[in-house]
């Protein structure tokens, strides 16, 4: 995308040299002639490139902006690329290299742009996730809204560019002087929609930034072992509860294993312990590969207590399963603190978590579901700062997703509230890059 956007501002570049500066210079006489020959020579390649180049660019983007990734793709882009060269080779063959003959090019840019158009309406259609869709649907609306726009006042409006040593020749009906509309437009658009949403990943590199500082400036890090050792607690809690209750009724294999899942809930507590600096301070991985299904299979089992203390159900699928590459404890803590975060917001008796994984666009994924209350509209930006919370429960520090948050970009990866709605649920979503997950081959 930024490629084909440099190349789209090659002709602006062209034109703003030769009827701006070059004029401007050599009306204070600080223009010699091979400097003046050599710049507009430039212009000249900026010009072609735009002329020539620009719809196969915003063709290829849109191919990205699809995430198709068949086998053949890079050989179809080379492909696509030798009608605009071949129409360029004809033309200086035919032409004076100083004039560009837009209407010879005018319909087969054509094709390609409205092209481009489709695979970007079809790149949000096919796209799942609402969240994701929501932006890639910002980002295909001013996208092409500059496509319209550009064919429109450049490719139909004007027809012959001529390059004199007298300045620009420009033939068309001259609506190409209001294109600084279309760039004051997308600039407002990029401003309006990076800040409040996001368009182009450029939101994400401010939020990280802001939570980045945000969690080096806190001065109370030992608070966020506190919350994960009250999590744990309670669980050992409910566990010790219910071991009694087998014990009462006779059932002792059952009892032994809630006294295993105690175990299990103990050790996690003291690994944590064990690297209380790397919590108060700034959490250090130590990562390496790890069964994803037996990751998903702890969380499930030390969270079943606690659900069916409520009657609630949990629901698991691993679709994709193999080897995550990541730090175990600090992995469990995250899922932990997310789950728990559901049955807190979900009704007793009525409660339904699921948890599942998945693989989109390359990146492994895990989606915790929950049917519960939903985050309202004027809360949901403030989520992931630490210390907010709209629990009034004084054992809750809002420090949970927080620290999700930094575990997540640790890793590479990152964590999205991927759906929301009132009184029916939420989604968290957990992306891990490609290249950290292997999965697990299945033989026929």
């Amino acid at each position: 995308m930024g490629i084909a956007f440099i190349i789209g501002g090659s002709s602006s570049f062209a034109v703003s040299m030769n009827l701006i500066v070059i004029p401007f210079l050599e009306k204070h006489h600080v223009l010699q002639l091979l400097v003046k020959q050599t710049l507009i020579a430039v212009t000249i390649v900026g010009a072609y490139l735009y002329w020539y180049f620009f719809h196969w660019a915003t063709l290829v983007a849109s191919i990205y902006f699809c995430n198709w990734t068949f086998k053949w793709r890079k050989t179809i882009i080379v492909l696509l690329a030798i009608p605009p060269i071949l129409l360029l080779i004809s033309h200086l063959a035919t032409r004076p290299p100083h004039i560009i003959d837009i209407e010879s090019i005018r319909y087969k840019a054509g094709m390609y742009m409205l092209a481009a158009c489709l695979l970007f309406v079809i790149g949000c259609w096919k796209e799942r996730n609402a969240l994701i869709r929501k932006s890639r649907v910002r980002t295909a609306s001013v996208t092409i809204m500059a496509l319209v726009w550009s064919y429109s006042m450049d490719f139909i409006g004007a027809s012959r560019l001529s390059f004199e040593s007298t300045g620009l020749i420009i033939e068309s009906n001259d609506l190409w002087q209001f294109n600084y509309l279309l760039i004051l437009l997308m600039l407002v658009s990029f401003i309006v929609f990076g800040v409040k949403y996001g368009i182009w990943g450029i939101k994400i590199r401010f939020e990280r930034e802001k939570y980045d500082y945000s969690m080096r400036a806190l001065t109370l890090g030992t608070s966020i072992l506190n919350h994960s050792i009250k999590n744990e607690l309670s669980k050992i809690n409910y566990l010790n509860e219910r071991t009694k209750a087998y014990l009462e009724k006779g059932l002792h294999e059952t009892a032994v294993e809630q006294l295993e899942i105690v175990d299990q809930v103990t050790s996690h507590v003291l690994n944590m312990i064990h690297r209380i600096k790397e919590k108060a301070n700034d959490i250090v991985l130590v990562e390496r590969p790890y069964p994803l299904r037996t990751m998903i299979d702890y969380t499930v089992q030390s969270l079943t207590p606690v659900v069916e203390a409520k009657n609630m159900t949990i629901v698991w699928s691993c679709e994709a399963d193999g080897q995550l590459v990541c730090d175990i404890e600090h992995m469990k803590e995250v899922l932990n603190n997310l789950c728990l975060n559901a049955v807190d917001a979900m009704q007793p008796d009525k409660g339904i978590l699921e948890i599942s994984t998945n693989v989109i666009m390359k990146k492994l994924t895990i989606a915790i579901k929950d049917n519960g209350t939903g985050i309202s509209a004027d809360n949901i930006e403030n989520i992931f700062n630490p210390f907010f919370t709209t629990k009034r429960n004084p054992d809750r520090f809002g420090l949970g997703l927080s620290y999700c948050y930094n575990v997540m970009h640790k890793h590479g990866g990152s964590i999205h509230l991927s759906e929301t709605e009132y009184n029916k649920g939420t989604t968290f979503l957990l992306c891990f890059p490609g290249k950290m997950f292997k999965a697990r081959q299945i033989l026929s």
